[in-house]
């Protein structure tokens, strides 16, 4: 039987990964010795690195399909004879927040 004090609770599933990187790897790391934490931190810095490409990939794709719809987006708005106004700076606080507002 594993004890409890040895026991950690985590997720694998797709898209609900819980517990993984804050608990259970520093739990293998600080019982790892030091040539094996070394080779376990190379391992964990190889991942990182590849799954970074992904979602940089997805990222960019989603960036590049809302520029391209945003010129649609803008002329949309102006055909609907919106405009913007630029209130200036000023808020109920002093604050320095920029307020914008559509008007139709």
């Amino acid at each position: 039987m594993v004890p409890v004090t040895d026991t950690i609770p985590v997720c694998l599933a797709e898209g609900r990964v819980y517990n993984v990187d804050d608990s259970l790897w520093v739990t293998l790391l600080d019982r790892q010795g030091a040539a094996d934490k070394v080779r376990l931190l190379r391992c964990l810095d190889e991942r990182k690195r590849a799954e970074d490409w992904p979602l940089l990939r997805h990222q960019l794709a989603g960036a590049g399909r809302f520029l391209t719809k945003l010129p649609g987006r803008l002329m949309g708005v102006m055909r609907a004879g919106a405009r913007w106004t630029c209130l200036g700076w000023g808020g109920s606080g002093g604050g320095s927040e920029r307020v914008s507002h559509l008007h139709r």
